[in-house]
């Protein structure tokens, strides 16, 4: 069975979100979202980024399902956490600044939530 967080983006019972500074990536594919980007070292497509995601996890969700999530739920939650930025229209994704410095755990960035202290 597949584990909702993976698909929908709600942190499961087995998910502790404050072991992170950032909640929205207590789920553990927003993780994986922000990996893949900084190793792009540059823009993707989403459905580029549904494909790598999908690799990852054999038994994971299908590409399509990936595709939905990160439309619908992840992207929206990572841009709004600033963390990257997202064009709609020409279905592309990049990790802002901040997101590379959570991603690689760079301490010289200001890493501080939107809304955080």
């Amino acid at each position: 069975m597949k584990d909702p967080s993976e698909v929908v983006g709600r942190p499961s019972a087995r998910t502790n979100a404050s072991l992170t500074p950032f909640p929205v990536l207590a789920v553990p594919v927003r993780r994986h979202i922000l990996e893949a980007l900084v190793a792009a070292d540059g823009a993707l497509e989403r459905d580029e980024l549904a494909r790598a995601l999908a690799a990852e996890v054999a038994d994971g969700p299908s590409r399509r399902e990936r595709r939905v999530a990160l439309t619908h739920v992840h992207l929206p939650a990572l841009a709004d956490a600033g963390l990257l930025e997202w064009d709609r229209r020409a279905a592309t994704v990049v990790a802002t600044e901040r997101g590379r410095a959570v991603a690689t755990g760079d301490g010289s960035a200001d890493v501080t939530p939107a809304g955080g202290s």
